[in-house]
């Protein structure tokens, strides 16, 4: 089933020329995007914006601190890196 942020976007997957990510209407999950999208901070894929964990199911919560945790690893050397040019 494919989410949009309304709703469920109701997608038969069985008809023919319909991708399983709603024909465009939403954006298709890649782990590997949403990874980068999550570690690197001055890179915006809207994976991260997109894709979130759900709170409610076993595990959710574990995930979102785990993503904010990535999220954080991931500025702490960017913000170093910046701190540390000289002109």
């Amino acid at each position: 089933m494919v989410f949009t942020i309304n709703a469920p976007l109701n997608v038969d997957s069985a008809a023919a020329g319909v991708d399983p990510c709603g024909g465009g209407q939403a954006r298709c999950f890649n782990p590997l995007l949403c990874a980068v999208d999550t570690v690197v901070p001055l890179i915006a894929l809207d994976q991260r914006a997109t894709w979130y964990p759900d709170c409610f199911v076993m595990g959710g919560q574990v995930v979102e601190w785990w993503l904010n945790l990535a999220t954080m690893a991931g500025w702490l050397p960017s913000s170093t890196g910046a701190g540390t040019c000289r002109p």
